[in-house]
């Protein structure tokens, strides 16, 4: 097991009681600050209801958490992959990497159709908005079957860092394996910019450094003045994407107080909307149909060739067509609610309390359950944690906009998992074939 210095507050536990202090925090923001800077009734401030929810989710997440904790079987995975092994996995890597690099490719043609670069950069100039360009990007990009791209790069390159930082293979094969994974990582960021979507490139980045903090910790070399220095750096570099994005979607008004409204209406305003929907003033789209809970399910790759979305339909599920419908329809949900219609985020709390009301809790009890085990399995080196436990801790971290584990992410990371473990197979068994070959002939 490794010394875990920094990476411990990347647990599920510290990550929960963080997400809990955060919203405490938020929900005892100004309000009259808060209604003049988003221009909504402030419902959040001192409301009981909303400080009891997500108390005792987390509570509950603590408690799943900790009882895995003390009952888990405790596997002994070597952190140091063979040669032998290192080539199987390496041979099997490449082609999600190249599907990776394709995929982001084709994307980026599709967008260009939509979004000329000349008014993209207009735009990050700060004299134009892509606000309402980018919303019919949405459309197409939900319909012209490249919306996977991005998880499948970020399942991909977390593995494929994690085999690169093993220095198992030999460096022709590493090299190759290091120039693959940063042109997945740069042809996604270019993707990304393209769409002025912060969602895909904060996910993969940190999800990459979720997995360097792993191999550092296992080499010894995550002391304190390195901590506090990928911290500070990992801040501002979230902080200048943020601003970079709200600024190609900003409409040009001149006000330079846009950047401290959209962090206050993204945070704290989450946290109002999710005091609105205990309160009953917000009812979500789709609220009551498992949409919001089994997102990754209703809207996995190729879910339209099984007709998922019209099988639950006839199972009286009010279930949205696609997730752009659900999408558009959320602004005027909670413009009708007497809210800021520009602003949806509901937290992961309000996500959950959307569809179930209290019984939420249960639900962070098993979710606390199944993260504390991922866990285990990533602090030593297993490839389903090394694929599966970045996606959850990301989630985490954005508890405070939506409920974002059960995403078509964590889906698509199980699915390239499953690839990765049977083109590994087939690689594994290959060389042993042919060793057995060698051997015989000599």
């Amino acid at each position: 097991m490794p010394r875990l210095g920094l990476l411990a507050a990347l647990a599920p536990i510290p990550l929960a009681i963080f997400a809990w202090l955060i919203g405490m925090v938020f929900t005892f923001f100004p309000p009259e600050v808060y209604s003049k800077l988003i221009r909504e009734p402030d419902i959040m401030f001192g409301n009981f209801e909303t400080l009891g929810y997500m108390t005792l989710c987390i509570v509950a997440f603590l408690g799943g958490a900790l009882a895995v904790q003390q009952t888990t079987y405790k596997m002994r995975i070597s952190q140091q992959i063979s040669l032998f092994k290192w080539s199987a996995y390496y041979l099997a890597a490449l082609p999600f990497l190249i599907i990776s690099i394709l995929g982001s490719i084709v994307s980026i043609r599709v967008y260009l159709a939509v979004l000329p670069l000349d008014q993209i950069l207009v735009a990050l100039t700060g004299h134009g908005s892509l606000l309402y360009a980018t919303a019919g990007l949405k459309s197409d990009i939900s319909g012209s079957g490249i919306s996977w791209v991005a998880a499948v790069t970020t399942a991909s390159c977390s593995w494929s860092l994690w085999l690169w930082l093993q220095r198992s293979g030999n460096r022709a094969r590493r090299l190759v394996l290091g120039l693959m994974l940063s042109g997945a990582i740069l042809s996604q960021f270019f993707a990304s910019l393209l769409t002025l979507t912060r969602t895909p490139i904060l996910i993969l980045l940190m999800s990459l450094g979720v997995v360097w903090l792993l191999d550092l910790s296992y080499r010894g070399k995550l002391n304190v003045r390195r901590s506090t220095f990928i911290v500070i750096v990992g801040l501002l570099a979230g902080l200048l994407l943020f601003g970079g994005v709200e600024q190609g979607r900003s409409t040009p008004t001149g006000n330079k107080g846009n950047f401290i409204v959209s962090l206050v209406g993204y945070f704290p305003g989450a946290y109002n909307r999710l005091a609105a929907i205990l309160d009953h003033k917000l009812l979500l789209d789709n609220a009551g149909s498992s949409y919001y809970i089994l997102n990754g399910i209703w809207l996995f790759p190729g879910a339209s060739a099984f007709n998922l979305i019209e099988t639950g339909k006839s199972w009286g599920l009010n279930l949205p067509s696609d997730s752009y419908s659900n999408w558009i329809k959320s602004f005027q949900t909670t413009r009708n609610a007497g809210l800021n219609g520009g602003l949806t985020w509901t937290t992961a709390y309000g996500a959950v309390a959307a569809e179930t009301g209290w019984w939420g809790i249960v639900f962070f009890a098993l979710y606390g359950a199944v993260s504390q085990l991922i866990w285990r399995m990533f602090l030593q080196g297993h490839q389903f944690g090394v694929i599966i436990y970045p996606i959850f801790a990301v989630a985490q971290l954005q508890w405070h906009a939506t409920l974002f584990v059960m995403r078509r992410e964590t889906f698509i990371g199980l699915m390239v998992l499953g690839g990765l473990v049977v083109a590994q197979s087939f690689w594994l068994n290959y060389g042993r074939s042919f060793s057995r070959t060698v051997r015989h002939n000599n």
